[in-house]
């Protein structure tokens, strides 16, 4: 096992996500047809069998120089002793995130050339999920260490324990919540049972969408505008998730704007030197979302909304009863969103899919208009999916699913379900924004066909 030295001990610091407000108000029915046929000489990505991604190690051999099979998000990681491993960053443990680069097997495993630690988010303890068997209890009581599959566990007297689809015993599986420590084990927030096993992630039980336009007050600047994003999800096993989110533009640049939501503290935006900025809060827990304060849940109770210059005065308002709402408590099988991407830079073009199809869950990234040669981080929800290189022609394809076939790669679970995904940056290595976007619902409309028929085409493949 070798050591590479010399590479950066952490990733370049992401600048402020841009609101995307065009996206969010685009009629994908239209917006499909700015999309240019992709070029005769694309090949999509070089070398169909070389992949680069990054994940969250969920799995880890006990085994010297962890010589064997990791599980990489979803993914089946092969580590052999030719395996170059760097820790400059961190140290591999399970919930570690890492880069991985390697040959992809036809069972969509990878054989890693190459694994790289990655620094974690800055001030961020790595609130996450974790579903499995019970493997270890403590001797008495239940405070103390656990191991759930081969993730430690420490339960304390703050702990929330749910018995109520069963009893904690070895064997059963439980869903836990918590922080991840710099060890790769887990502070626990909350542990429950689950009868049915950890099952799929992607049921949905019930899901709510909700879009509200601001108003801008006389005391706005000129041009200024606003919409906030709220989702309500809630899944198979018992568990939600809840996203409240606010894109400004055309305020004063470089401007602390108080966002104010019936009368609490929802928290700050500060603009960027065009004057656009964002603010983004989930019960996910994911990277670059702040936590959703319990004074805003549930989201589909919200009634009004401000952001406040510093001096206390409006600029954008909104009333949630004039938001528009797409709700549904038995989702079709079948799902279709797009995430049309618009880009500053002349000629980027793009679009991202996400789709459900008979139980499989695929995301599909077709982009031009790129720098040949130069690799992309393409990053959903504040979480990168996979480093991309363009083609020869400037174009990037790729195609990750839960159940991979040829050239397409392992969706990891921290993008399950794709139903819940919000938004897409394209980042360049120096982490600027290339290109972004938001998804859209577009199943049953004529957008959606336009869409459909781009993925059965494999953007031109």
């Amino acid at each position: 096992m070798t050591t590479k030295n010399g590479l950066k001990s952490a990733q370049a610091p992401r600048p402020p996500r841009r609101a995307g407000l065009a996206a969010l108000t685009l009629l994908l029915a239209a917006a499909t047809s700015v999309l240019p046929a992709a070029p005769a000489a694309a090949k999509g990505r070089p070398g169909a069998d070389e992949v680069m991604f990054k994940g969250t190690i969920a799995v880890l051999p006990a085994t010297t120089g962890w010589i064997g099979d990791w599980t990489v998000g979803t993914t089946t990681v092969h580590v052999t002793a030719a395996t170059e491993i760097d820790q400059e960053a961190g140290a591999v443990a399970v919930g570690a995130t890492v880069r991985v680069e390697g040959q992809l097997g036809a069972d969509g495993s990878v054989a890693a050339t190459s694994i790289e630690v990655m620094a974690p988010p800055q001030g961020a303890r790595g609130t996450t999920a974790l579903c499995g068997a019970i493997t270890t209890l403590p001797t008495s009581g239940t405070a103390g260490d656990w191991v759930v599959g081969s993730t430690t566990v420490h339960v304390d007297a703050a702990t929330v324990l749910d018995e109520q689809q069963g009893s904690f015993a070895i064997g059963v599986t439980v869903l836990v919540r918590g922080q991840v420590e710099s060890d790769g084990s887990m502070t626990a927030v909350s542990v429950k049972t689950l009868a049915g096993g950890c099952g799929d992630p992607g049921g949905l039980a019930s899901s709510l969408f909700a879009v509200l336009h601001l108003t801008a007050t006389p005391d706005a600047p000129a041009g200024a505008e606003g919409v906030v994003v709220t989702r309500h999800f809630t899944f198979s096993d018992g568990t939600d998730r809840q996203d409240f989110k606010v894109g400004v533009e055309g305020l004063l640049p470089q401007t602390e704007y108080a966002v104010v939501v019936d009368g609490a503290s929802a928290g700050v935006i500060t603009t960027g030197e065009d004057g656009e900025g964002n603010l983004f809060l989930s019960t996910a827990g994911m990277p670059g979302a702040e936590p959703l304060p319990a004074a805003l849940q549930p989201v589909e109770d919200l009634k009004t909304i401000s952001v406040n210059s510093p001096s206390g005065v409006a600029v954008l308002t909104g009333d949630f009863a004039n938001a528009r709402v797409n709700s549904h408590d038995s989702p079709a099988p079948d799902y279709l969103a797009a995430a049309v991407l618009t880009s500053g830079m002349p000629g980027v073009v793009g679009i991202v899919s996400a789709s459900i199809n008979g139980g499989v869950q695929t995301v599909a990234i077709g982009v031009w208009g790129l720098t040949p040669g130069a690799s992309y981080d393409v990053v959903i929800d504040g979480t990168t999916l996979s480093t991309l290189t363009a083609s020869e022609g400037g174009r990037l394809h790729a195609e990750f699913s839960t159940s991979p076939d040829e050239g397409e790669a392992a969706l990891p679970n921290g993008f399950l379900p794709v139903s819940a995904l919000l938004h897409v940056d394209l980042l360049d290595q120096t982490a600027a924004v290339v290109a972004s976007g938001d998804f859209r619902n577009v199943t049953g409309t004529t957008g959606g066909v336009a869409v459909g028929k781009a993925v059965k085409r494999k953007f031109g493949h």
